[in-house]
């Protein structure tokens, strides 16, 4: 068995709005390989696919959109301090999740 760190992306879809809000979701998974890893968290995505009413009264449906990326964790025991992502960041990237929400 293995460990994953796997992001995956949700899109909260607002009809007749064109800037949705998306979020990002950093899991492990414990898996025999890659590819079972994937199906285990594609599953996990879809189930958590949802609808609700927002606060203007608008329908938000929430839309699992897949693997952004699926990392192996180095470390098999998974403890205080055990890295589980890691990525290079251009200043663009950087300032694009450093930017508050209004």
């Amino acid at each position: 068995m293995m460990w994953f760190s796997i992001n995956t992306l949700y899109e909260y879809v607002v009809e007749g709005e064109s800037d949705n809000l998306w979020e990002e979701i950093i899991e492990v998974i414990l898996a025999d390989s890659e590819d079972k890893a994937k199906a285990r968290i594609e599953k996990i995505g879809h189930s958590r696919e949802h609808s609700y009413e927002g606060g203007n009264g608008d329908d938000v449906n929430v839309k699992y959109r897949g693997i952004e990326r699926i990392f192996f964790i180095e470390d098999q025991k998974i403890e205080s301090g055990t890295e589980v992502f890691t990525r290079f960041l251009k200043a663009s990237e950087v300032k694009s999740i450093l930017e508050k929400f209004d």
